[in-house]
């Protein structure tokens, strides 16, 4: 298990994997998103990161990392249309393992 995002990305990036480097997040708009108000990014290997695209609004992703790395999707992308719903949606994953 990884202690905080840093690690998630220096792991990432060693892999030779791309999720977190500004060109990707730029072109995806991507932010990363505490797990609870004033809390860390990273909670038991999830986290939420947001995005923006063309034609909608910013919305939310849970984001689940793999011991290699690499960043799997909980769902859909941009699956949850609020803050409030992602962060009940990782307490819900973090409950159910």
């Amino acid at each position: 298990m990884f202690k905080n995002i840093e690690e998630v990305i220096q792991k990432n990036n060693e892999a030779g994997y791309h999720w977190f480097s500004k060109d990707t997040m730029r072109f995806f708009k991507t932010r990363l998103v505490a797990c609870r108000p004033n809390g860390p990014v990273l909670c038991d290997n999830y986290f939420i990161s947001s995005e923006k695209s063309w034609t909608e609004d910013r919305a939310y992703t849970l984001r689940k990392v793999n011991d290699d790395g690499t960043i799997d999707t909980v769902g859909e992308v941009m699956m949850y249309k609020t803050l409030y719903r992602a962060r009940k949606a990782l307490k819900d994953a973090l409950k159910n393992g």
